[in-house]
């Protein structure tokens, strides 16, 4: 049915109808034009909206690293020691546990390699 909307007849040439299909096919080549141009215009104000997101997001996180990174630098080893010694030494269950399956991770990472 398509086809037979879209094809030029004599009928239509003789009619007249023929300027007012091209009327018609250019003025929808104007309307797709315009709704590509918006898009266009859409995506790039998108893109800019994405870059400065990801610029605030990448500013945030460097500087929770940095933040990080000095507590870290500032807990001695020993403070580390000691904080586990007394967390063992409270919970030796949960610590047992814990050092079961951090072993069973590493030994599965281990044979996995070998394979």
């Amino acid at each position: 049915m398509a086809d037979q909307e879209l094809a030029v007849t004599p009928e239509i040439i003789e009619n007249g109808h023929a300027s007012s299909m091209a009327d018609k096919a250019a003025a929808a080549r104007e309307r797709a034009r315009k709704a590509a141009e918006s898009l266009k215009e859409k995506a790039a104000e998108t893109a800019h909206v994405v870059r400065e997101r990801a610029h605030e997001v990448a500013e945030k996180a460097t500087h929770q690293a940095q933040e990080a990174w000095e507590v870290v630098s500032d807990t001695s080893l020993r403070d580390v020691e000691a904080a586990t010694t007394k967390y063992v030494r409270a919970h030796p269950g949960r610590s047992l546990l814990m050092a079961a399956g951090v072993g069973l991770v590493a030994g599965l990472l281990i044979a996995g390699r070998r394979r």
